[in-house]
């Protein structure tokens, strides 16, 4: 769902985080529903896992990162709506 937002990382952040901005302006409830489905999302717990295992070897992340079904600049969107998230909370 990540790529079908737009076939640019970035873009496609930060249309997420747009939709979580919209979704904490409805209702702070919803808001934090939405953010802890995104937290048990597939694509969060790739990036978990891909940051993990970068610190675990002492490898940099765009080593871990080649062999997985995510690209950096990918990796760096969902760094950045991880990041605006936690200024949202």
């Amino acid at each position: 769902d990540f790529r079908r937002l737009s076939r640019i990382p970035k873009t496609a952040g930060e249309m997420m985080v747009a939709k979580f901005s919209g979704w904490k302006d409805e209702s702070y409830l919803l808001y934090l529903q939405v953010r802890d489905s995104w937290r048990n999302s597939p694509l969060f717990r790739l990036y978990i896992e891909k940051t993990t295992e970068a610190i675990e070897k002492n490898l940099t992340i765009t080593a871990v990162l080649e062999r997985a079904q995510l690209t950096y600049e990918e990796y760096l969107a969902i760094a950045e709506i991880n990041r605006k998230l936690g200024q949202m909370d």
